[in-house]
């Protein structure tokens, strides 16, 4: 079996904790124990299909982890979180020593019985006094009646100086077996829990993602002998037992004696971890699985624990003389379970116990670790973020201390899909509210300037217009107050992170009373106070067009003569032809893709403006996909030029846009940056968190564009469209 060995050990020589008592060895213990529950959470195969609560394992661990006041305390902690899986192989290993020598194997023969006496995994070939002696072994299989083979080892041997190591026995290096049996068998297959993308926890997951068993084949195995030679196995704790060995036990041609207490050790593929106090901690990847007689291993004699070695061959060679052979039966005799069921529930407290909220910190790391497919946009190290705020959870006092330790940890996820609820609604302390002030505002060259007016006759009365820079906030300086929220929210770019903190900045609470001092275009200044209203039915129609369509002109139109206009915000499946026909003979199109697209139209349209299937696909985001539902061109194709306009609110569906229309002109600012199907997780207190599941060109940076245009002060006061402007001279003059 292989397996291998991770170096969990965080060092906090540069860490800083100053928000409790707790020491940097509690830290370190219990960030470790959190990574071992991310790894095994994710990887271990029981948790697939087995009613096994390992989240709660974990949360009433972390007391007595935090109480250890000794390695050994500290190892009893762990070794009680890993008994919910009730498996032997994952569990708490004895610290090694020294490298030890390596004890060559024995052969010997009395009475027409072979003993082999296998002392150590880490022989490569059976070795008796330095020279080879499987020549000498093929030679007595015309005289022996049986071999009992012992492959007890004295201990593991995870050589951790030397890396990750593969364990193997001389059989399937020598097919020496295929030497002892006629006929043939079909080995038993290693199932371990292949998991490359997280299945969301929700409902409303749009993703297809999976975390599915893979198998590993496994082929027959033919015997060479004309006759079948009783063999029976010994194994312990330590043993690696070879699949040939269980494949001959489960077609009934082999008998294997193991130690109480040993499980699949040595069978299965196992992990091995190195943690704090350096510890190393053992835990299973995979099963053995077999078509005929199902899941799992299961020995054929039980003996007990023992120094004597001798005990156990005793054992075999009265197995010898009255049973004989005996395979498996029967399906009934094998080890496994068809239960399934689900992690039970996370407590839906807003302020949960010190243990659920190491779990919190533990899972968002695990997950992001695991799964997040786009970090290489990150700036920091994720186990440095881990430290970070594995003690602001645990100090968190009360509900929204610890809700702050989340958002401002997951804003380091730095994904414009990082969307957080709680209780099924956005953070409150992050703007969250449905009431608006009676304007919209973007940051335009460092400045906070009125963008949009939302209720003409709130802003008429006190003399706000578009294009009026916004200084003070109730007295302090808005930009400064503005850019203190930045932690509080996630996004691929630092320019999509300023345009969604700008369509939160100014929500707020019906009755709240807001003074802003204000200039104008004329650079004067003046305070002007607002009053947060419940908004009228038209104030609520412009704001859901503000945000669903982007700009306010008709879906499609003539900007210029021979230049159409299509917002890909507003167009309806419905519009195609009608839009197609109206501008057939024009000199270009424009498709405003600086919101998000409110169909699948541009789907639809995309073979009718000569664009093939899966072209996108070299240029802009996405990997090979099929970009198109319907590859045939029905009707004629539109031959002038077409333009993309993109700026930093073009996110997810509206970055697949532009990636349909590569072969536009792309003019404007560059993406949100965050493309591909959403996944969701919780963590405790209801918290929903979300991550960009798929990995898809552009992602961080976004979509760079042809033509670089950025809003000014002095367009926005002027009331012009910058990036329409300068699309509709690019039709016109080709520059």
């Amino acid at each position: 079996m292989r397996f291998r060995i991770f170096i969990f050990f965080i060092v906090l020589s540069q860490f800083s904790f100053s928000q409790s008592t707790l020491t940097k060895e509690q830290i370190n213990r219990l960030a470790d124990a959190g990574k071992v529950w991310g790894y095994l959470k994710f990887y271990h195969p029981y948790l697939q299909y087995k009613d096994i609560n390992w989240d709660s394992a974990f949360t009433d661990a972390v007391p007595l982890i935090l109480k250890a006041s000794s390695k050994k305390e500290y190892e009893g902690a762990i070794q009680l979180m890993f008994g919910v899986f009730n498996d032997p192989v994952t569990s708490v290993l004895q610290t090694p020593g020294t490298k030890d020598e390596i004890k060559p194997s024995t052969v010997v023969v009395n009475d027409s019985l072979m003993i082999i006496t296998h002392f150590d995994d880490r022989v490569i070939d059976i070795e008796e006094n330095g020279s080879n002696t499987i020549s000498k072994i093929n030679r007595y299989l015309k005289s022996i009646k049986a071999v009992i083979f012992d492959l007890r080892a004295d201990k593991d041997k995870y050589l951790l100086n030397d890396g990750p190591t593969i364990l193997q026995t001389p059989f399937a290096e020598t097919q020496m077996l295929s030497n002892l049996f006629s006929g043939s068998i079909t080995l038993p297959a290693i199932r371990t829990n292949s998991v490359t993308t997280l299945i969301s926890e929700t409902s409303d997951n749009n993703s297809n993602y999976q975390s599915p068993f893979l198998i590993e084949k496994r082929n027959r195995l033919f015997g060479r002998a004309n006759r079948d030679i009783p063999l029976i196995f010994i194994i312990n704790h330590y043993s690696s037992l070879p699949l040939e060995a269980v494949g001959l036990q489960l077609a009934g041609k082999a008998i294997i004696i193991q130690e109480e207490g040993s499980g699949e050790i040595g069978i299965v593929p196992d992990v091995k971890f190195m943690i704090t106090d350096s510890i190393i901690i053992r835990a299973r990847l995979g099963e053995i699985i077999h078509a005929k007689y199902g899941l799992g291993f299961k020995p054929d004699f039980l003996v007990p624990v023992s120094t004597e070695r001798e005990l156990a061959i005793n054992k075999a060679k009265e197995i010898l003389k009255t049973v004989g052979q005996s395979g498996r039966n029967s399906e009934s005799d094998c080890r496994g379970t068809s239960n399934e069921g689900y992690p039970k529930s996370l407590t839906k407290k807003p302020y949960p116990s010190i243990g659920e909220r190491a779990l919190s910190v533990a899972k968002i790391y695990s997950i992001l670790k695991y799964f997040y497919p786009n970090k290489q946009i990150w700036e920091h190290s994720l186990d440095s973020i881990y430290l970070e705020f594995l003690p602001r959870f645990l100090s968190a006092k009360d509900s929204v201390d610890y809700l702050k330790a989340v958002v401002e940890m997951y804003t380091y996820s730095r994904d414009g899909h990082g969307f957080i609820q709680q209780y099924g609604r956005p953070v409150s302390f992050r703007n969250a509210t449905n009431t608006f002030a009676p304007f919209h505002i973007k940051i335009i060259e460092g400045q906070m300037v009125i963008y949009e007016i939302l209720n003409d006759s709130v802003c008429n009365a006190i003399g706000i217009k578009i294009g009026d820079i916004i200084l003070e906030k109730n007295g302090k300086p808005a930009m400064q107050e503005f850019n203190e929220t930045r932690k509080y929210f996630s996004a691929s770019n630092y320019e999509s992170q300023t345009n969604l903190m700008s369509l939160r900045y100014l929500r707020n609470q019906p009755g709240v009373k807001v003074k802003f001092k204000i200039l104008n275009a004329e650079k004067k200044t003046r305070i002007v106070e607002i009053m947060y209203t419940p908004h009228s039915t038209k104030e609520m129609q412009k704001i859901t067009e503000y945000f669903n369509k982007g700009n306010f002109s008709p879906v499609f139109h003539f900007p210029a003569k021979d230049i159409g206009y299509v917002n890909l915000g507003a167009i309806t499946n419905n519009e195609i032809d009608s839009m197609l026909n109206l501008f057939r003979n024009t000199k270009g199109i424009i498709f405003d893709d600086r919101t998000y697209p409110r169909s699948g139209a541009v789907y639809l349209m995309a073979n009718r403006l000569g664009l093939t299937l899966g072209g996108g696909s070299k240029n802009l985001p996405g990997k090979d996909l099929d970009y198109f539902r319907d590859n045939k061109i029905r009707g004629w194709i539109y031959k002038g030029k077409t333009v993309c306009l993109i700026n930093e609110n073009a996110q997810s569906a509206a970055e697949t846009a532009a990636g349909i229309l590569y072969k536009s002109t792309l003019i404007g600012n560059h993406t949100a940056g965050a493309n591909g199907g959403v996944v969701n997780f919780f963590i405790p207190g209801d918290i929903r968190l979300s991550f960009t599941g798929s990995a898809v060109k552009g992602q961080g940076a976004g979509i760079q564009p042809h033509i670089l245009v950025t809003p000014t002060i002095k367009g926005i006061q002027q009331g012009k469209d910058e990036i329409l402007e300068r699309a509709i001279k690019f039709l016109e003059t080709g520059k």
